[in-house]
């Protein structure tokens, strides 16, 4: 069973790196300036993607592991670890895993250490320490492995697996054709915390580093956000033009999000508005997209909880805006309806505003100015009016 990343893509802990890619190239992007340092070809088409303290690591679907020099923009080794490579995940440090046909290696650096066999693994990931590894296959089996000791057993969740994160709550978070379950790290009973009630379920479930906000990938195109300790719903993020590929939180409450062609946003979903893109090196056309941001960073910051470090890096914004041409399925928690109109009216202004700042001026008319402001106003609308199912 391979079923590769739409888009892959990496953020990371560290912010030092914005990683995207398309087909068989790696765009490494500055995390602090936004612009594109290295664009690195790899043998096959990119399959995974991890940033680490020393190395981009990247995965292509032919089974070839690459730790690539962002300093430099050249392969710092490659090593094979399998066909039909399909995932990737590493920590901070450099211990990497990679999902193949043949299940699960690990390792570090260039060396392979270890093998789990398990041939119908789909995801696999490291808890912050990098000695536990939770794997779910794809009839939707969780189990963890002490990398120095036993597996644990497996427990059968009962739905074909989307996504699988960690959370410094205590809990695995799976994101499956029904909904997101909570996985107790010490080895409870899995639980349904997220039940998804009908669209497209939930896929690429990630988890910011404090373990308090989670954000997964629903109908292609939106990105929503949600509170781990309960089901709390915090609003969406809309592409109106892209697919979103994969998630990863950056610093604090920083997420990145990947949509494939070398293009990217961060978005600090603790400032209203606060949202950066990539941008490609000069000999590479410059591409644009629309989105809209259906959240109000008042209701994030109670769930997200106090920073826990110092701001996250500036940049220039870039920010693209457009409407919702769909409506996200959400769960069982909206925000209040005050809110609601403060966003819509708050929101509406902002893409009418942040049209004049981002178009190239070919058109000046003041009815083109005041149709992008009904058109985001409408859509928003449209998009918060989903958030109360």
């Amino acid at each position: 069973m391979n079923v590769p990343i739409l888009a892959p893509f990496a953020y990371g802990a560290s912010g030092r790196w914005l990683t995207s890619s398309q087909a068989h190239e790696v765009f490494i992007c500055d995390g602090n300036e936004d612009h594109t340092v290295h664009v690195i070809a790899l043998d096959g088409t990119v399959a995974g993607l991890r940033n680490t303290d020393g190395l981009v690591l990247a995965l292509d679907d032919g089974g070839m592991l690459y730790g690539l020099d962002p300093g430099t923009g050249q392969r710092a080794w490659v090593v094979p670890v399998g066909s039909g490579a399909r995932m990737l995940d590493a920590t901070e440090t450099g211990r990497w895993a990679v999902v193949h046909d043949g299940g699960v290696s690990w390792g570090e650096g260039p060396q392979q250490r270890g093998h789990l066999s398990i041939p119908e693994a789909r995801f696999a990931r490291f808890d912050p320490s990098g000695q536990v590894l939770a794997v779910v296959d794809a009839e939707g089996s969780f189990r963890t492995d002490a990398l120095a000791g036993s597996p644990g057993p497996a427990q059968a969740l009962g739905f074909a697996p989307t996504g699988l994160a960690h959370s410094r709550l205590g809990w695995w978070l799976v994101s499956t054709t029904r909904g997101i379950f909570r996985v107790p790290v010490s080895g409870g009973e899995p639980e349904l915390y997220l039940k998804w009630g009908g669209g497209s379920p939930p896929e690429a479930v990630a988890c910011s580093h404090n373990g308090r906000l989670c954000a997964f990938i629903t109908e292609g195109n939106v990105v929503a956000l949600f509170g781990v300790e309960r089901d709390a719903n915090l609003g969406a993020i809309v592409y109106a033009d892209r697919k979103v590929g994969e998630l990863e939180f950056g610093p604090q409450a920083w997420l990145g999000v990947g949509i494939g062609l070398g293009d990217g946003n961060k978005i600090d979903l603790l400032h209203a508005h606060a949202c950066h893109r990539t941008d490609p090196p000069p000999d590479r056309p410059r591409n644009r997209w629309m989105l809209q941001l259906g959240y109000d960073p008042a209701e994030i910051a109670p769930v997200f909880g106090p920073p826990d470090a110092a701001p996250a890096p500036s940049a220039d914004p870039r920010t693209q805006w457009g409407a919702n041409e769909g409506t996200p399925a959400t769960g069982d928690a909206p925000p209040s309806a005050g809110m609601h109109l403060y966003a819509v009216g708050l929101l509406g202004i902002a893409a009418f505003l942040a049209y004049t700042a981002v178009s190239d001026w070919y058109d000046d008319s003041f009815m083109a100015w005041l149709g992008v402001g009904i058109l985001g106003v409408s859509g928003l609308s449209i998009l918060l009016s989903g958030l109360r199912k």
